[in-house]
């Protein structure tokens, strides 16, 4: 017996090779099989995955909810907190109408939401954006009639309004934003003036609307605004952050 001698040699135990060379075929044919199996990620898993990484680089922000170069760079900032402002306020800039919930009087008090056209600022260039929701309302409508008894109302604006959204417009990646407070009328004739030509140039048609419906501009206080941008839970953003952005 030389040292190289098992000292309990079986003929179970002698041909040692032939398992491992299956274990290494085994170990081999697995690998591809995975590989193969990534390769072929169906396009709902691909898109998200795309979804989870999109916060993880700069250049691709925006991307998933179908935002051009430009776009991105106006809804995005250097930190969380001025970027979901950004975004609420970019959101809010690039619309012209939103839903207007309210306490209804012909429903007995429950919640009512119509739609109704706004405008930010003068004409559609992001420099003259202010963020004051400004409409034009009537009381011969009832979200006209509803803030008339109670100014409470949540505004409701979403990025698939625009049809930017690649994922679905409830997934959260679909940008959307809740702006509550008080929708009241705005005062003084030199700043119904300024109301009304900040509407009529995103609205040029409210211009010939009957004066007899008794339309008036009115302004929409915020105390409250969420922001769903991304996987998590929305974001809630201050009145001060909301309007100490440029866009």
């Amino acid at each position: 017996m030389t040292e190289s001698t098992p000292v309990f040699q079986t003929h179970a135990s002698a041909p040692e090779k032939a398992p491992r060379k299956w274990l290494v075929a085994g170990a081999t044919l697995a690998s591809t099989l995975f590989m193969f199996g990534v390769s072929h990620t169906s396009p709902i898993t691909q898109t998200a995955t795309a979804a989870m990484n999109l916060r993880a680089g700069s250049a691709v922000v925006g991307s998933l909810s179908g935002l051009t170069a430009e776009e991105s760079i106006i809804a995005t900032a250097l930190n969380p907190h001025e970027q979901s402002a950004r975004t609420a306020r970019w959101l809010v800039h690039k619309n012209s109408w939103a839903t207007i919930a309210t306490t209804s009087i012909h429903l007995n008090g429950a919640p009512f939401a119509g739609l109704a056209s706004y405008s930010d600022g003068i004409g559609n260039s992001p420099e003259n954006a202010t963020g004051n929701i400004l409409f034009y309302l009537t009381p011969m409508d009832s979200t006209g009639q509803d803030v008339a008894k109670n100014p409470h109302v949540s505004v409701g604006i979403a990025m698939a309004q625009l049809g930017h959204c690649i994922m679905d417009a409830q997934d959260p990646t679909c940008w959307k934003a809740t702006i509550s407070g008080k929708l009241l009328p705005v005062e003084g004739d030199a700043a119904k003036r300024a109301a009304l030509q900040v509407l009529y140039s995103k609205h040029p048609q409210m211009s010939w609307w009957p004066a007899g419906h008794g339309f008036q501009p009115f302004e929409l206080h915020p105390t409250e605004i969420l922001l769903l941008d991304f996987y998590g839970g929305a974001k809630n953003i201050t009145t001060d952050e909301y309007y100490a952005v440029k866009l």
